[in-house]
């Protein structure tokens, strides 16, 4: 560091022998002084002390090698609990209602639980209902206030009517009117093989199909040709995509 004119002053008695000089002005130096930060020892030196409540720390990367992964066969996915309590507590309040929609093993319920949160798990698995209760009987709640939270639980199997999006009405002449307005969406392809077809070779078919929640909305809808109708049934369209590159292969 070269020489600092503007920073060679004298102080209480000290003064750097150094051309560098001090680092810090004389108006700094004192404030830093007044705040106890700095000390004049023993020995006669002075010493510049760092406290952990000014600073503020350094934030937390996005690269978070310092919890051990979760090797569990049944669930390949299943995230460390110690991970998922760190995303909570950042990214919550106290009270705060924490939605896990795919909740599988209850990683997420467990840890909103432990940090006084409320939660919403929700798995297309039956079996998923059951490990929620067998992993908070074995890491959240003690004998005592077991019985209360098995009555809590809310195990359903009926899929909840939406209630943000139109019904469309698929009978008689609305029928028709919606077929046209596919037609012409879908430029009389079929969404299945990608096929042209003329109007009356298609369907109406249900994109997420009804036994599994599908509604009869217009985001929900597609025309499929007669053969791709048939093939998919009430199955989901991937199930139908990969049918047609079997065929293709």
């Amino acid at each position: 560091m070269g020489a600092r004119p503007n920073l060679c002053y004298e102080w209480k008695g000290f003064k750097n022998p150094h051309s560098s000089s001090c680092r810090l002005s004389k108006e700094r130096l004192e404030e830093e002084y007044q705040k106890g930060n700095i000390v004049i020892r023993d020995d006669g030196k002075l010493e510049r002390r760092k406290y952990l409540k000014d600073y503020k720390g350094v934030p937390i990367g996005d690269l978070w090698v310092d919890i051990p992964f979760v090797n569990n066969p049944m669930y390949p996915t299943q995230k460390p609990l110690e991970l998922l309590e760190r995303i909570i507590e950042a990214s919550s309040l106290d009270n705060a209602v924490i939605l896990d929609p795919f909740c599988g093993c209850a990683t997420t319920c467990v840890a909103a639980e432990k940090l006084g949160r409320q939660w919403i798990g929700i798995d297309i698995s039956e079996k998923a209902s059951d490990l929620v209760k067998l992993r908070f009987r074995n890491e959240v709640s003690s004998p005592d206030d077991m019985f209360q939270f098995d009555n809590k639980l809310i195990f359903r199997t009926d899929i909840p009517a939406r209630t943000d999006i139109d019904i469309i009405k698929l009978t008689g002449k609305y029928k028709k009117e919606v077929k046209e307005k596919l037609y012409g969406k879908q430029y009389g392809l079929c969404s299945g093989c990608k096929q042209y077809f003329n109007f009356v070779h298609f369907e109406i078919d249900h994109i997420i199909p009804r036994s599994k929640g599908g509604a009869d909305a217009e985001d929900n809808l597609q025309l499929l040709c007669n053969y791709c109708n048939k093939v998919k049934a009430d199955r989901d369209m991937a199930y139908l995509l990969a049918k047609i590159d079997e065929l293709r292969s």
